[in-house]
């Protein structure tokens, strides 16, 4: 019975679950607040509106700082289970600085650690599905995934609104403490990626090879860039060995050459996908700013009902994030803007 439990954590729907439900938490934690902030820092704290966007702002900055350095000492290491441990324990005390807070500068810090740790839960909640999936096996995945994301992203300003509006600030906190709480015991089930590897090809569940692999090992190219099928019995001894030497060539050269962060800096597709996701997110965490404050001062909107007017917002979001998910998959839109 015991073995038959574990093997049930051990396996990829059970990554995939952890997976989701670390993005869904991570995007409730991240809108969980926002219908209240106006409350908190204008009513409860008596400070000015300028400090609503700094305090999306702290969030957003320990995104940035956990995110890479997490995920660089992750690769290092090779572990991935115990630095999501260590940000679910991040996310928890944060999460009870913000109920506890009484000062203005006590919030930041707390919204502060909540962003580094949502660094660490998303990007190592990305990379354990990149450690287990082929590459042409990850669009499921991932898009499972990030559905959980969407549907934080629409819940989060919801649970926010009720939750603030008949327990406060601490039961805001005691609501994110007990997600986190969640996610953890999750990923305590759930093997780290080498065990699970471990696991699924004793099982034979492990997909080593993708679509592309398998079709590039029946081709080679000749010395005059002509295809020709290795599984042919016409093929010279002369080509076979060629094929071999160049295997090893490229076998060294991947595991010799090393791949810093910054190394990704130098594609200018990288550099746009980033352009495009600070221009977008910049937008929507404006928009989360501004709009509890001009709900409240126009129309004297309580928190309850700005969490369900932020579902408006990211329900637009789905629709477009389902429209354009789509053009994403049509070969001409790609070959549009890659070339």
């Amino acid at each position: 019975m015991t073995n038959k439990f574990k093997n049930c954590f051990a396996s990829k729907p059970a990554l995939l679950t952890l997976s989701t439900l670390s993005l869904l938490i991570d995007a409730v934690i991240r809108g969980i607040i926002n219908p209240a902030i106006p409350e908190i820092l204008q009513v409860e704290m008596k400070s000015s509106t300028n400090a609503n966007g700094f305090l999306v702002g702290c969030y957003g900055l320990g995104v940035l700082i956990g995110a890479p350095f997490i995920s660089y000492l992750s690769d290092r290491s090779g572990k991935r289970k115990i630095y999501m441990f260590a940000g679910f324990l991040v996310l928890g005390v944060s999460s009870l600085g913000i109920g506890l807070s009484k000062q203005i500068y006590q919030i930041f810090l707390a919204r502060f650690g909540q962003g580094i740790a949502s660094g660490i839960t998303r990007s190592l909640g990305l990379a354990s599905l990149i450690d287990i999936y082929p590459p042409d096996k990850l669009d499921f995945s991932i898009s499972m995934v990030y559905s959980g994301l969407t549907l934080g992203t629409v819940g989060g300003p919801f649970i926010g609104g009720i939750v603030y509006s008949y327990r406060g600030k601490m039961g805001i906190s005691y609501a994110m403490i007990g997600f986190s709480l969640l996610n953890m015991v999750a990923r305590i089930l759930v093997p780290d990626s080498e065990q699970l590897r471990q696991s699924l090809e004793k099982s034979d569940q492990l997909d080593t090879n993708s679509k592309k692999e398998i079709k590039s090992n029946c081709l080679e190219f000749t010395e005059n860039n002509i295809e020709t099928n290795v599984s042919d019995p016409v093929i010279t001894n002369k080509n076979r060995e060629e094929k071999a030497d160049t295997k090893i060539r490229d076998n060294t050269i991947q595991r010799d050459s090393k791949i810093n962060f910054f190394d990704f800096f130098k594609e200018h597709q990288i550099l746009a996908v980033c352009a495009v996701t600070i221009i977008a997110h910049g937008g929507t965490s404006s928009m989360g700013v501004i709009l509890p404050i001009y709900l409240s001062d126009k129309f004297r909107m309580d928190s309850k009902k700005i969490g369900y007017t932020l579902i408006g917002p990211s329900v637009s979001g789905i629709i477009g994030g389902l429209i354009f998910g789509r053009l994403t998959e049509m070969d001409g839109f790609l070959s549009y803007f890659w070339g």
